[in-house]
């Protein structure tokens, strides 16, 4: 089902999204919502506890990435990212 509707951002940058688009969602006082940002405008997602999972997953594997990186990194005798 595709649903459209027409929504006016506040002085304060804010939206509202239209009661029937809460109630079938689910979304209630304190629901988090993923803002997706693309080219060709944006998105909102109901932040599941699958999909909040995945992000902290995929957090760890890039802070642990970036661990294992470092040693590459800071080796003396390769100048080339000096300057960056």
């Amino acid at each position: 089902m595709t649903e459209l509707s027409i929504l006016t951002v506040s002085a304060k940058g804010q939206i509202v999204l239209p009661k029937a688009t809460r109630c079938r969602l689910g979304v209630k006082k304190g629901t988090k919502l993923l803002l997706i940002e693309t080219k060709n405008g944006v998105s909102l997602r109901r932040v599941s506890d699958a999909l909040k999972n995945k992000l902290t997953q995929g957090l760890e594997t890039m802070i642990a990435s970036e661990s294992s990186l470092a040693k590459d990194w800071n080796n003396k005798e390769d100048s080339a990212w000096d300057n960056v």
